[in-house]
């Protein structure tokens, strides 16, 4: 260890050669010190770790999926299908994604479910996440020949950066974070042929929590290979195959291991309007490749890389391009910063040209849209993914130009005093776009670039204490950087839990009468939404147990879009409304169909649609539950088809009635098409009279499904069919469903555009369908193959790793 040490040992105190010996240990102190001033009010105080405002992702889509998954743990036997999403989804690989971020298994064992527990426990997830993501960080570095004070200072830097600590509060994102930690140390391992275990792993885990990740994080090892196998190997190209098919056979077995996760995933990703549907950016943003941004876009770049908060965004207004959440990512230290020119010049003196196409790089996809794009397979306009591969780039670039000052104790004073001209300049109030920065933090970091400034010129004359205030300040500074970050406006606290408020508003008192009196399996419509910030929130149902019929989700299935399509209810090209999905909003007739029984209200006897179509039963609170006075079981036999063609001719309101008595022709197969009548249109479809409404409802009724038992994933029960026809399921269609009448299996028929149905002869059926995630055996079977592969590997890599 003696000889990775700081050269002049003179100019060190005992403490550093201590920090060098254990930078491990430190790494963790450190770490755990700069939560504790990060997330001191959450950890000790009575704030949790669920946002609303310029977070609300966190309170809309991560927590009550979280909720949910936690549930379904709790009460199924096996991960299938969700009727709490939509209409219904296949929930097998999102299960999985949760199941990862170990708070569910964690829910196990406590009261976790309960809404006032469970953000306690998110905090602690992430502040681990951080450490872990700089610890992995510090090794990549470490490899890569950075001295072990600089490899430290980057692997904290890269763990409270920009990237994962706005992300912090959706899951996702900080988790890629650490694999990308975790693929670049596995990479490292594998050039300098000591293991191929750890980037193994991180393939593993990327298809588990998404593999798309296979994807953008493989353009960024692509990226990432040339220069690592130069300054490992220089002008040995003949080693380059070797190293390649290395790669691509651990990354090919680690595919495989995760296959059992991954191919459910791929399927979600592809039965999605963003992937399998219309709704897609790619012509509009490949057209923008070379496109020229707003001025707002580049002063956000700019200022997003002196800090998260600069543009505002946690108790003021952002005042940036887009928004808070998708604006850049960029901010990793203003240490790092001063740094970066350091690294164009290697310690013998000479420029490194390699140094320098890593920066041009990183930072031509600022000016390059298309770059940016290329990361999402141009899907969507997102800087996450770029944004910590700049990151990256500029600490790996700052920690080897500030180990080259350590190795010869001489400093570029030219590259350092510029940027730091610049970085001053653009945050004088010389500079037009600075005076809408927040003061406190634009003079924080001014104050900052004068510090390190001073510390660094210190270095020259080899103070010693230079090196440890560099390190108390870079502490200081992230700590600062990520308290003002996390502390948001928004923020939950305990005491808004414990209040009839957000999602423990009263519905919650409505769903527990209704659960003592009509435990039956039907969908549940609001007139108003229980989010905490959000005008709009259509996850209520799943963070608040009941099923109904919006969505907000990033692969919606494309059959559950394709229904709302068919009755003017989603707009299939719109990735934006293929994700957020009102669902069935305001379409009682709709409602009634798909077996939404009973209606939650607020204001609700000004409304003459209640009064005339629901009978009050309860009030719970400032909630009114009203009864569908129409209601029809979970399962309905119609007996004839429309063309779409000449449904498509109606108003939607015509559609609603017609679609109470016919099924859609196409997805019908001709042998049953000759078992239903053709639906003829009445002389005046308009007229549908209260009492024609009950008349068409009490037959559905007649022929309603009686159910003897329901899950998730399995239904059983009762039908009576009084002549051929459609066994109408209101649940999206998914191939995972198989279904069983009098015990033989019957396929499951797409039934307008994207719902269930199964074809019934006339006479009392006895109907079994189960549920099983689709091609599971298949993908189980490929993971086993990977298995034979790893432990094959495994037993041989004594023997093939040279010596």
């Amino acid at each position: 260890m003696q000889s990775n040490r700081i050269n002049n040992s003179s100019y060190l105190s005992s403490g550093i050669h201590w920090i060098e010996d254990n930078p491990r240990k430190i790494l963790i102190l450190l770490g755990l010190l700069i939560n504790s001033i990060i997330f001191y009010d959450f950890i000790f105080g009575n704030k949790l770790y669920v946002f609303g405002k310029n977070m609300v992702d966190s309170a809309d889509f991560t927590y009550p999926h979280l909720m949910h998954a936690i549930r379904y743990l709790k009460t199924q036997s096996y991960p299938g299908y969700s009727f709490y999403i939509g209409l219904g989804q296949g929930y097998y690989p999102f299960y999985s994604l949760y199941l990862s971020s170990l708070i569910p298994p964690l829910a196990l064992l406590t009261d976790a479910v309960n809404p006032t527990s469970l953000p306690g426990l998110i905090v602690y997830r992430e502040a681990f996440k951080l450490i872990l993501a700089a610890w992995l960080f510090f090794e990549f570095l470490s490899l890569t020949g950075i001295k072990p004070l600089p490899a430290l200072i980057g692997g904290i830097l890269f763990g409270f950066s920009g990237h994962l600590l706005i992300s912090s509060p959706i899951e996702l994102f900080t988790s890629e974070a650490v694999l990308v930690a975790m693929m670049l140390y596995g990479m490292e391992l594998v050039l300098q042929r000591r293991a191929p275990w750890v980037f193994m792993f991180a393939i593993v885990f990327m298809g588990l929590l998404s593999p798309f990740s296979w994807y953008n994080w493989g353009l960024l090892a692509l990226g990432v290979l040339p220069f690592r196998f130069y300054a490992q190997y220089r002008f040995k190209w003949k080693k380059l195959p070797r190293i390649v098919l290395t790669l691509g056979g651990v990354a090919f077995i680690g595919a495989l291991l995760s296959a059992v996760f991954s191919g459910s995933v791929i399927e979600l990703m592809l039965n999605s309007p963003r992937v399998g549907g219309d709704a897609t950016y790619f012509n509009h943003l490949f057209s923008r490749f070379f496109a020229i941004e707003s001025p707002k876009f580049y002063v956000s770049a700019l200022y997003r890389m002196y800090g998260n908060e600069l543009l505002g965004g946690s108790t003021t207004e952002f005042m940036g391009w887009f928004n808070y959440f998708e604006s850049p990512w960029f901010y990793c230290g203003i240490f790092t910063l001063l740094l970066i020119p350091q690294s164009f010049k290697k310690a013998n003196g000479k420029w490194s040209i390699s140094n320098l196409l890593i920066f041009l790089i990183v930072v031509s996809h600022i000016f390059i849209p298309g770059l940016r794009y290329l990361f999402w397979g141009f899907a969507g306009d997102y800087f996450r993914s770029s944004s910590l591969c700049l990151i990256a780039a500029f600490i790996y670039l700052a920690m080897n130009g500030f180990s080259n000052i350590l190795k010869v104790n001489k400093i570029w004073k030219a590259g350092i005093g510029i940027t730091a001209v610049f970085i001053v300049f653009t945050l004088s109030p010389l500079f037009p776009a600075a005076n809408n920065l927040i003061p406190e933090l634009r003079w924080g970091v001014m104050a900052l670039v004068f510090t390190y400034l001073g510390l660094l010129i210190l270095l020259i004359y080899r103070t010693e204490w230079s090196l440890f205030l560099i390190l108390v300040f870079i502490v200081l500074e992230l700590g600062w950087q990520g308290k003002h970050t996390v502390n948001k406006d928004g923020v939950l606290t305990r005491e808004m839990l414990t209040q009839p408020l957000g999602y423990n508003d009263d519905t919650q008192l409505a769903l527990k009468w209704l659960n003592q009196h009509d435990p039956g399996f039907y969908r549940i419509d609001k007139d108003y939404y229980s989010a905490y910030y959000s005008i709009k929130s259509y996850n209520d149902g799943i963070a608040q147990n009941y099923m109904n019929s919006s969505s907000y989700y990033s692969f919606n299935s494309l059959y559950y879009i394709r229904f709302l399509t068919l009755l003017g209810l989603a707009d299939p090209k719109s990735d934006i409304g293929t994700r957020w999905s009102a669902g069935l909003d305001h379409r009682d007739l709709l409602l009634t169909l798909t077996a939404h029984r009973y209606k939650l209200t607020k204001d609700s006897i000004s409304n003459p649609e209640y009064v005339r179509n629901y009978l009050p039963v309860q009030k719970t609170g400032n909630v009114t539950v009203w009864k569908n006075k129409n209601a029809i079981p979970f399962g309905v036999v119609l007996h004839q088809y429309i063309p779409k063609e000449h449904l498509l001719t109606f108003a939607d309101t015509i559609k609603d009635q017609i679609l109470l008595r016919a099924v859609l022709r196409e997805g019908l197969p001709d042998s049953i098409k000759k078992e239903l009548k053709p639906y003829i249109s009445p002389n005046n479809p308009e007229v549908f009279t209260d009492s024609i409404y009950t008349q068409v409802t009490n037959q559905l009724n007649q022929e309603g499904l009686k159910l003897v038992y329901q899950d998730q994933n399995h239904i059983e029960g009762i039908v009576r069919a009084e002549a051929p026809g459609i066994l109408l399921l209101p649940m999206t269609w998914d191939a995972g469903w198989k279904a069983f009448i009098n015990g033989k299996e019957e396929s499951v028929l797409v039934i307008n555009e994207g719902l269930s149905g199964v074809y019934l002869p006339k006479g009392i059926q006895h109907i079994k369908m189960r549920y099983f995630p689709p091609n599971l055996k298949l993908y189980a079977y490929l993971s086993g193959i990977g298995c034979l592969l790893f432990f094959g590997l495994l037993f041989f890599w004594k023997r093939i790793r040279p010596k």
